[in-house]
């Protein structure tokens, strides 16, 4: 594989993996982290560069909890996506049975996206499966955002003939019956997105704004049928039927057609560490100019990625640039990573 020669002032690295295509690809990944001020939405550099997340990190038990972190070494992603980590939902000075947390995303040509995410103190089923009721919600308390408190989970009772007896689009939540029975005493989800549930036999999707693990679904069927004896050489683990969005990690209404050009306003409502109840944070997203030059070409790179981290309030951009490893010799050549905005700057002050 090329060298790294980093000269700008992001974090870069060089990594390898496959894509849905089964081709062996070099990845080069730009890294750019900024501090947010949660009155005003401004964005300052972090003053000691973040470092590149190389694998998927789990709370706890990976069959039992959420991401903490996602791989940032993936192949170039489809579109642009973004996720947020980290978030506890601001509460209101007043005792209350639920709150919201939102997100809006406005882009550059006027378009707006929204989710809303409520919060509700605990509740339990009453009840039978045929005729459900919902206990009153206790007062709630701080909560976090994490899909560990939407709705999934196991079935601890399901019977030995029930195909799922986990809830596969989120391992780690709660409230998922696997099958008909008493439901009384059976606890709720606190993290509810419209519509909301009202009958043990809904299955909605877990609402989070988190990153969604390689084995939950979606993203369990995007990567396709593994090739387990590829996978035993030590070759491409994804089978032919891997989708194309199978590096993709957000959840799919966090996904979007076009990577992020920068100018696009994130405005978060009750998410952000230390920022009022009801009061938001408007954040303008940066345009950086990372320029990649492998062997005296340059490279194509893309933000695909923008992600949050609400516990420390800080916004990371990721840009990513391939190529087929087949033109990585070893010890042979450089990727070089410059500003290129710097660069031109530069050349213009030699000039004058």
């Amino acid at each position: 594989m090329h060298k790294l020669s980093n000269e700008s002032p992001w974090q870069a690295e060089i990594a390898s993996d496959y894509n849905y295509k089964r081709e062996l690809l070099a990845i080069v990944v730009i890294k750019a982290g900024y501090a947010i001020d949660i009155e005003t939405g401004a964005l300052t550099p972090l003053k000691k560069k973040p470092a590149i997340d190389v694998a998927d990190q789990y709370e706890g038990d990976p069959q039992k909890s959420a991401l903490i972190a996602a791989t940032e070494c993936s192949p170039p992603k489809i579109g642009g996506e973004f996720y947020i980590l980290g978030a506890t939902l601001t509460l209101p000075n007043v005792d209350t049975t639920a709150a919201e947390a939102s997100v809006t995303l406005t882009h550059s040509n006027g378009r707006k996206f929204n989710k809303t995410i409520r919060a509700i103190g605990k509740r339990q089923w009453q009840g039978t499966w045929l005729l459900p009721t919902i206990s009153k919600p206790e007062p709630l308390t701080p909560i976090s955002l994490g899909y560990e408190n939407a709705y999934g989970g196991s079935d601890e009772e399901a019977g030995p003939k029930e195909k799922h007896p986990t809830y596969l689009a989120n391992y780690a939540g709660k409230g998922y019956v696997a099958g008909a029975r008493s439901c009384t005493g059976i606890e709720l989800p606190q993290l509810e997105m419209a519509p909301f549930i009202n009958s043990p036999s809904d299955r909605p999707q877990p609402a989070g704004f988190g990153p969604i693990p390689v084995f939950w679904q979606p993203r369990r069927t995007e990567q396709g049928t593994p090739d387990l004896e590829e996978a035993k050489r030590g070759a491409c683990p994804y089978g032919p039927d891997a989708q194309v969005s199978m590096h993709n990690s957000a959840p799919l209404d966090q996904r979007f057609a076009n990577p992020w050009q920068g100018g696009e306003v994130i405005t978060l409502t009750n998410i952000l560490a230390g920022l009022q109840y009801g009061k938001t944070c408007n954040i303008t997203l940066p345009r950086i100019t990372p320029q990649l030059i492998l062997d005296d070409k340059l490279l194509n790179t893309v933000c695909d990625t923008f992600w949050i981290d609400a516990k420390k309030n800080q916004l990371h951009l990721i840009y990513r640039a391939a190529y087929p490893m087949r033109v990585a010799y070893p010890d042979k050549g450089w990727i070089i990573v410059r500003d290129a905005q710097a660069a031109a700057s530069a050349e213009l002050r030699e000039v004058a």
